[in-house]
């Protein structure tokens, strides 16, 4: 199972879809505040007020954060080859 984001920015709140095992071609929205603030449409939700959609979302948040730390990280090495390079003339 792999949750899409569908609306919010990256490690931000948002909309997600999660694809249902249960239940092929199905799929549950879940929007997520914070950890520990997020509704699920799913019937296990409902009832339990939790889900393992939810968890989905939780690591894609993840994801999307180690992925923008490695890119921030790719630029900021990009920006130090730049300075070494104007400041060895």
């Amino acid at each position: 199972m792999t949750a899409i984001r569908t609306a919010g920015e990256p490690c931000r709140a948002g909309e997600f879809v999660v694809p249902s095992e249960s239940h092929p071609g199905e799929s549950w929205r879940v929007l997520w505040i914070t950890e520990g603030t997020a509704h699920c449409f799913c019937p296990g939700f409902a009832h339990r007020g939790r889900c393992r959609h939810l968890n989905e979302v939780a690591l894609a948040i993840e994801i999307e954060a180690r992925q923008t730390s490695e890119s921030e990280r790719a630029i900021a090495a990009l920006k130090l080859q730049e300075l070494e390079r104007v400041f060895s003339r």
